[in-house]
């Protein structure tokens, strides 16, 4: 009975020590990538770093709330231009992106299910035949567009960067 009421005893003390805190991860990936996290990801390359938040310290009472959320937000396009990474770095995460979006839209367009075509019953004087849903017209246009976005991109920063 005693191990019982010390397991329990034990438990509520764990409990209460973590009840003020979160746990985070810094991941840090090979480019420098910074990423927080509350859980790290299988196969994760790189550096994590536990960062232990305490929730009790950083409230907001609520009379604050109001004037906490008419604050300006942050722009994030300056933050992103303020990156830590060298020119070849920059240059090799534009190359990466280029390189995901094309294979992306290349994996949508050859390799399509059964649900991605409406297909036309076989009493059609042609045989059965079948059309491009526009669910699917719609993912292959997006996927189509963000490769050239992500070629421009690339392009104008090898650009830039002469």
């Amino acid at each position: 009975m005693r191990a019982v009421a010390a397991s329990v005893v034990f438990s509520l003390v764990a409990i209460a020590v973590d009840a003020g805190a979160a746990v985070l991860y810094k991941l840090v990936d090979p480019l420098g990538q910074i990423t927080f996290t509350d859980m790290i990801p299988d196969g994760f390359q790189g550096t994590v770093t536990r960062v232990v938040v305490d929730t009790e310290s950083k409230t907001i009472p609520p009379e604050r709330i109001p004037e906490v959320l008419a604050r300006t937000p942050i722009d994030h396009e300056s933050v992103v231009s303020l990156s830590p990474l060298t020119a070849q770095q920059r240059l090799k995460v534009a190359e990466n992106r280029l390189a995901d979006a094309r294979a992306a839209y290349l994996e949508a367009r050859d390799n399509s299910s059964a649900n991605d075509w409406i297909y036309l019953g076989p009493n059609n004087p042609n045989g059965m035949r079948r059309m491009p849903r526009p669910e699917y017209q719609e993912r292959l246009a997006r996927l189509e567009q963000e490769a050239v976005a992500a070629e421009n991109a690339y392009d104008a920063l090898r650009r830039e960067l002469r």
